[in-house]
């Protein structure tokens, strides 16, 4: 039902400028389109793109709780460090 309201909003803007409406404020008409057309591609990300905040506050939430049952975690993976390079970090933003 999503997907065919955003549609029906893309008809409708079409309907408003049509291909003259286009052609008079093309600058504007040209971004107002890419974005309706953005909205309409949400229903095609993956599942893992679409549930990307529930990922991020788990991954949160097992290491808060890590933290807190593992007492020397935070010590231990301080210390794994090239020079100034904090390989745990290094790692988490190459993925």
């Amino acid at each position: 039902m999503f997907l065919a309201l955003q549609q029906s909003g893309v008809d409708k803007y079409l309907e408003m400028v049509g291909d003259g409406g286009l052609a008079q404020i093309q600058g504007f008409g040209e971004v107002a389109h890419a974005g309706f057309a953005a909205v309409a591609g949400l229903g095609k990300l993956s599942t893992v793109d679409r549930f990307l905040p529930v990922w991020i506050i788990a991954a949160m939430a097992v290491g808060l709780l890590l933290g807190k049952f593992i007492p020397g975690l935070n010590t231990a993976l301080d210390e794994l460090k090239i020079g100034s390079v904090s390989l745990p970090i290094a790692v988490g933003l190459l993925e």
